[in-house]
C-alpha cells in the first residue's frame, strides 16, 4: 500500500457551478471557462504574496493546491493560525479572480484529517469531504466555512479591517428540501472589494455567464435562486459593511 502523510489541516474545495450544463450546451465555451479558471489560479500564485498583518512573515507557501478539471483543492501544511489565514486569503482571491474572469465558483473550507502522498499525487480525508459538502449544498456562488473554523474567528488577523469569516442566513439543500440556516461564510466582497457599481442588479451580474448557460429566464428556478442569493449577499456586504 502507498505511504501517506497524515495530519489535521485546513482544506478548501472549489468547483464551477453548472459545468455539466455548460459542457452539454457548448463544449467550446465550457473549455474557455476552464481555461479562465486555470488563469485565475495561476494569477493568485504569481501576482500575490500573502503576509501576516503587522508582521514580516509571508505565509502564501503554507497553502498547496491540486486540480482536476473544474475542481481545485487547497490544503495547508499544518493547523496553525498562519495556515488558516493563508487559506482564507487565497480562497477569497481565487473566488474574486474567477468572478472577474466570468467563472462561477462555489466552495467550502473545512478542518480535519487529511492524507496525502505528493509523489503519487494521491490525497483524501474527512476534511476534503466536509469542504466538498459545504460548497455543494449551499445555494449560491460563494464559500461556506466549517463550524470548527468559525470558532477560531477571533484569532484570525483581519484583512482591510474586515473579518474574513461572518455569519449569513444561507439557503442550504437538505435531503428533502431547501431551507435557510445561519452559516459561517467567507466575506469575499469586503475582503477584496470588486470594482462594480452598487447595488449590482441581478441582470448585470448574470450577463457574463449567459454565454455558458443561456438566458437567465430559461434557467431552472433553483439555479436562478443561486444567482439571486449571491447578488443579495454581495450587495448587503458592500452597502451595509456588516460583519
Amino acid at each position: 500500500m502507498a505511504s501517506m502523510k497524515n495530519s489535521n489541516r485546513y482544506v478548501a474545495h472549489f468547483d464551477m457551478l453548472g459545468m455539466t450544463s455548460a459542457i452539454r450546451k457548448n463544449a467550446d465555451e465550457a473549455w474557455g471557462a476552464l481555461s479562465d479558471l486555470r488563469k485565475s489560479e495561476k494569477d493568485i500564485v504569481n501576482k500575490y504574496r500573502i503576509r501576516l498583518p503587522n508582521s514580516n512573515t509571508f505565509v502564501d507557501g503554507r497553502v498547496h493546491s491540486k486540480r482536476f478539471s473544474d475542481t481545485i483543492v487547497f490544503y495547508t501544511l499544518g493547523n496553525q493560525i498562519e495556515d488558516l489565514y493563508a487559506i482564507l486569503f487565497k480562497s477569497a482571491l481565487l473566488f474574486c479572480e474567477s468572478l472577474k474572469n466570468c467563472v462561477p465558483l462555489r466552495g467550502g473550507i473545512a478542518f480535519g484529517e487529511f492524507f496525502i502522498n505528493d509523489e503519487l499525487d494521491m490525497f483524501l480525508g474527512k476534511a476534503l469531504v466536509d469542504a466538498h459538502d459545504l460548497g455543494e449544498t449551499a445555494q449560491w456562488l460563494g464559500v461556506v466555512i466549517g463550524d470548527a473554523i468559525y470558532q477560531k474567528r477571533d484569532l484570525i488577523p483581519d484583512h482591510n479591517n474586515q473579518h474574513f469569516i461572518i455569519k449569513w442566513d444561507l439557503s442550504i439543500k437538505g435531503e428533502k428540501e431547501i431551507k435557510k440556516e445561519s452559516n459561517s461564510v467567507l466575506n469575499w466582497p469586503t475582503s477584496f472589494k470588486p470594482t462594480v457599481n452598487i447595488p449590482v442588479s441581478l441582470k448585470d451580474f448574470y450577463a457574463p455567464f449567459e454565454r455558458l448557460f443561456g438566458p437567465f429566464e430559461e434557467l431552472p428556478t433553483n439555479i436562478q435562486g443561486k444567482y439571486k442569493n449571491t447578488v443579495d449577499f454581495m450587495n448587503y456586504q458592500l452597502t451595509e459593511n456588516a460583519i
